[in-house]
């Protein structure tokens, strides 16, 4: 019975719902189509009300990606343009860029005084890198893997030589190269890590050290501290000590997920719980991922083939739901593309510009990206395709993009059903996106309301589904046309004239995605009432 369920609904359906709400309504339109047809009555398993005076966050700082400037391999200019249009159709809100204090800083000289090279090849791919954010209004949070361990430099995490080292290159990079896109700064990756070999009084010290220099130089109007850039216990355990609490600017945590939590709705408890803490003992502060994937399936390697498969997008899409539900400010994906790092001997990669790249690095590269744009250059011109899971995350970048007001949205009551929502002010109106995850093989049935709406809406509806098991999103396009450019993910259908006030129904035919905005689709439209706010962070983004 399931599987002929799944093969008679191909695709989502959508029509506005008629003024009585009758559990037994008919969608009479499949997706996609412009034709109508009758159908067996579906009877809804739920009805979701958007608040949309509500607001959860008053400029959510967007759905972005890890990215780094590819430091041990060279990368084409025409590899480097298709990175770009592809971040470009995503509109890349917010990034995370990690480095090497090596990258610019040689040791020192026979006065102690740091020896800088600001234009080694490193140093250029993260220029241009960071070109492309300064243009393309993207927020960075910056900062080291870990202190700095290598052959020309090699500094303990609480040497004040370190941050005075760390704060000549972020002076560098705002005030010389004009860098304002660099918001965030995080001294330390995962310290609370065992791999890290720095003890808790050493990474305190190093944060101290780096607020202070910060201070000193008047950076702090430019660039704050992300902290503590680590796990859920780690915040915890930052959120009880009163001076460190003083010290950050945003709050920063890295989770890595199993398929079966996101499921569960788990992620939006701890979203709630971690939100409840910071509000209790830091209130007006917010809490960002500054990495988020799922662990299911990760080799020793630090390789995810799951990236490859089409129900990755479905449960990281799931987890952003559930992470705007319950309140979080920006997320970042772990990460862009497998070609920007490598598990190296005994250490994550290199730790000296005289360090040479092993003959076998990219065997070793970790797989976690949308993309591996070197693939053509190893053998592997498929690789540079853009995965499944790129579809979902793109989407959700551009309908729920920096500055977005997330509101207060219904829980389903249904397992693994779950629905978002965000305004987008524009002028005196609002546009509005939501996003819906059916995370089950199941069938599901739901009207969506927004009771505060007036007038009528314009949306435009994007699909992520695969009914026929073939691991291909079935309205996503073919990867590249013949021209050999990027075929991006595409509205499957427009809905008109849609009266939110009185409910939409969206029947999802089985496991998937469903986003709907009236972004590019429609004007803004008008909202009854005054906003409701908690004490949440406000202002226009991270």
């Amino acid at each position: 019975m399931v599987s002929l369920a799944l093969k008679l609904l191909t695709a989502a359906v959508l029509l506005p719902a008629t003024a009585g709400g009758s559990a037994d309504e008919k969608p009479p339109a499949v997706a996609g189509s412009s034709e109508r047809r009758e159908a067996e009555p579906v009877r809804l398993d739920a009805t979701v009300e958007v608040h949309a005076t509500e607001v959860l966050v008053d400029g959510f700082g967007g759905v972005g990606v890890e990215w780094s400037a590819y430091p041990w391999w060279d990368v084409s200019d025409e590899d480097w343009q298709k990175v770009f249009r592809r971040l470009e159709f995503m509109r890349l809100p917010l990034a995370r860029v990690m480095l090497d204090a090596f990258w610019y800083c040689q040791g020192f000289d026979a006065q102690g005084e740091p020896i800088y090279t600001w234009d080694t090849p490193f140093m250029q791919k993260l220029y241009r890198l960071l070109d492309w954010c300064q243009r393309n209004n993207t927020v960075v949070i910056i900062g080291e893997w870990g202190r700095p361990n290598g052959r020309d430099l090699d500094l303990a995490a609480d040497d004040l030589r370190w941050t005075r080292i760390i704060a000549d290159f972020v002076e560098h990079m705002v005030r010389r190269k004009g860098y304002t896109c660099l918001k965030h700064y995080n001294i330390i990756n995962e310290p609370h890590g065992s791999w890290t070999g720095v003890s808790w009084d050493e990474w305190y010290a190093a944060i101290t050290g780096l607020h202070g220099e910060f201070k000193r130089r008047g950076l702090l109007d430019q660039i704050t501290i992300a902290a503590p850039d680590g796990d859920r216990s780690f915040t915890t355990r930052c959120l009880r000590h009163e001076a460190l609490r003083e010290l950050t600017g945003v709050y920063d945590e890295h989770w890595y997920l199993l398929a079966l939590e996101v499921e569960r709705g788990l992620p939006e408890l701890y979203t709630r719980e971690q939100l409840r803490q910071i509000h209790r003992r830091d209130p007006g502060k917010r809490l960002i991922l500054g990495e988020v994937g799922l662990a299911d399936g990760k080799t020793e390697k630090d390789q995810q083939p799951n990236v490859y498969k089409f129900w990755y997008g479905v449960s990281m899409a799931d987890a952003a739901i559930q992470m705007i539900r319950g309140g979080m400010s920006g997320f970042i994906a772990w990460d862009l593309d497998d070609s920007m790092h490598f598990l190296g001997d005994g250490g994550e990669s290199m730790n000296a510009l005289s360090d040479v790249r092993p003959d076998d690095a990219y065997e070793r590269r970790k797989i976690w990206g949308f993309w591996s744009i070197l693939g053509a250059e190893h053998g592997a011109p498929e690789d540079e395709n853009m995965r499944p899971w790129f579809f979902p995350w793109a989407v959700l970048s551009r309908a729920f993009p920096p500055g977005c007001q997330t509101l207060e949205t219904d829980a389903s009551g249904i397992p693994d059903l779950r629905v978002t929502a965000a305004r987008i002010p524009a002028g005196a109106a609002y546009h509005l996106s939501f996003a819906v995850a059916n995370n089950s093989p199941w069938p599901r049935h739901l009207r969506v309301r927004v009771p505060e709406m007036a007038g009528r809406a314009t949306l435009g509806v994007y699909e992520y589904f695969d009914s026929n098991a073939d691991n291909v999103v079935d309205s996503w396009p073919r990867v590249v046309d013949d021209q050999g450019r990027d075929v991006f993910p595409r509205s499957s259908r427009t809905l008109t004239d849609v009266a939110l006030g009185r409910g939409l129904v969206l029947s999802l035919p089985t496991k998937g995605v469903l986003i709907l905005t009236t972004l590019e689709h429609g004007d803004p439209v008008p909202l009854e009432g005054s906003v409701k706010s908690e004490n949440r962070p406000s202002g226009s983004g991270m």
